[in-house]
């Protein structure tokens, strides 16, 4: 047999080798641009539906903030501020309320269940997105989307909605987002793959601690010649 001389045995592939035969492989690059593709789908598709569910909760609660602020004008309306505060006081107390706020025109709470707001939204009428605090000792941050109204003789109204359910959904979206990111590498498909890359040719022997009488070859004895 020619071609490996004897007593030098082939150095052993390494698997640096291997991976190097891999990356020049059709079907790895064919994996790695499926992988690419796919996941900038997903990002954009998850992107697309976070953006639209946004949007969709935020008209839901601007909804539901208007559809207050009319029953309110209509209690407003017909007893005055009197029976404004009586009515935001019992709205405040039931479960799953509104935000609500009646203050003074110097900014003191009259009625309502919320502790705490920044004293320039309640001095800007409109419509806002602000944080705010359920009582005064609350040192969870909350967010809401709120609108303010400016009462005769200089009170505040405060109507809103907390945003922790669209809060929620943007957190599970992100969440999503950097999952898919994490998984983004060398797929199963490509690992099997490199498993199964040809390793060095049956019937040679690599160990450097054989004697080199077998020149490289297969270390197992020649048939005697009869």
């Amino acid at each position: 047999m020619t071609g490996y001389p004897a007593g030098e045995p082939l150095a052993p592939e390494t698997s640096g080798a291997r991976f190097q035969k891999l990356f020049r492989t059709t079907a790895f690059k064919l994996s790695l641009a499926y992988l690419a593709i796919f996941a900038l789908c997903a990002f954009l598709a998850l992107g697309y539906v976070a953006w639209n569910a946004r949007a969709v909760l935020d008209d839901q609660i601007v909804s539901t903030i208007d559809a207050e602020i009319n029953g309110l004008s209509e209690q407003y309306n017909a007893g005055g501020l009197r029976r404004l505060i009586s009515v935001v006081e019992r709205r405040s107390r039931e479960p799953g309320a509104s935000l609500y706020l009646v203050t003074t025109a110097g900014g003191d709470h009259v009625v309502g269940n919320v502790g705490y707001v920044p004293a320039a939204v309640l001095a800007t009428p409109g419509q806002s997105e602000t944080r705010y605090g359920r009582n005064d000792s609350d040192a969870e941050a909350h967010r809401a989307i709120v609108r303010v109204f400016t009462l005769p003789g200089g009170f505040r109204l405060l109507v809103g909605r907390d945003t922790e359910e669209r809060d929620r959904l943007r957190a599970v979206v992100g969440a999503r987002l950097r999952h898919i990111a994490r998984r983004r590498g060398v797929p199963r498909g490509d690992r099997r793959l490199a498993r199964s890359q040809p390793g060095p040719a049956p019937g040679r022997c690599h160990d450097s601690d054989h004697p080199g009488d077998h020149g490289g070859r297969s270390g197992r004895p020649a048939p005697r010649s009869r």
